[in-house]
């Protein structure tokens, strides 16, 4: 499969799943995503590759983040990661969060390498 990103054509190694898809097993903890988690653009093909590959070997390392609702609020590639790897997490990797949900979707935004027109979004 080929997927463009910021570096020209990639060929993505592994089949993205959707998001529902991912959730699926935590529909008792995860009910949901929070529309700012969902304004975040993703990460791109390449990046992702390299995420699962390190999730795979290390492990998750950060839990996903939920809010009070039980929406997700930050984690959706490592959730997405962990379907392709068939690695359920457990409770402790599923953390409400003590932050805002903008906050962290600001974050998020800060950290992304992302083109002007994504930032427009």
């Amino acid at each position: 499969m080929t997927s463009s990103d910021k570096n020209g054509s990639y060929e993505a190694r592994y089949v993205l799943p959707s998001i529902s898809e991912a959730i699926n097993p935590y529909a008792n903890q995860i009910k949901g995503i929070h529309p700012e988690c969902n304004a975040v653009p993703e990460i791109s093909r390449r990046d992702f590759d390299t995420l699962v590959d390190s999730i795979k070997t290390q492990g998750v390392m950060t839990p996903v983040q939920i809010d009070g609702d039980g929406l997700l609020v930050d984690g959706r590639c490592r959730l997405r990661a962990c379907c392709i790897l068939n690695m359920k997490l457990s409770d402790e990797q599923i953390a409400q969060s003590e932050f805002d949900a903008v906050a962290i979707s600001d974050s998020n935004f800060a950290r992304r390498h992302l083109t002007d027109d994504q930032k427009a979004m």
